[in-house]
């Protein structure tokens, strides 16, 4: 929202902010609700419920794989697979999509930024399996650029979709 013909579009907030208006600080607002304590203890107790943040730190320490110059057969505990080191071209198997878990994405990438037109990351549905990726006629999806990744989602039965 932009703020056009108000005093607020050109106002001068003096360095350090304005003062604030006098009272208790927070500290003494929490020991009058009945808290007792220190202010460290008062600080310690800020800690709130589990949100977001702790959300995408866990879901982020799982299922990360590195992988060093080497194949690859995706698990279905995967959720980001990142080469570390690339010297050679690499194949990556993709698992069952039925076996991997629905509304998950699934994440192939370099991180080591060497991938190249030479030093491939080629990206194949798994053995066995009947499972295709539509958007790629021959089922294969190959990373050549550094840092180059691509996101997997569980379509339909049989299906990885490219998002």
């Amino acid at each position: 929202m932009a703020i056009r013909g108000s005093s607020l579009a050109s106002a001068i907030v003096p360095l350090g902010g304005p003062a604030g208006l006098p009272g208790q600080s927070t500290y003494a607002a929490w020991l009058a609700l009945g808290n007792s304590g220190t202010l460290a203890d008062f600080v310690a107790a800020q800690k709130g419920a589990p949100g977001i943040t702790q959300d995408i730190s866990a879901k982020s320490s799982r299922g990360h794989t590195t992988v060093a110059d080497t194949n690859y057969q995706i698990l279905t505990t995967d959720v980001d697979v990142g080469f570390t080191s690339i010297t050679v071209p690499h194949i990556v198997k993709l698992c069952d999509v039925d076996a991997y878990p629905l509304g998950q994405d699934l994440v192939i990438g370099d991180e080591s930024g060497t991938c190249s037109a030479t030093n491939t990351i080629t990206i194949l549905v798994g053995d066995g399996t009947s499972d295709t990726i539509p958007q790629q006629s021959d089922g294969t999806i190959v990373l050549a650029y550094p840092y180059a990744s691509v996101r997997l989602r569980r379509g339909a039965a049989n299906i990885w979709k490219i998002v």
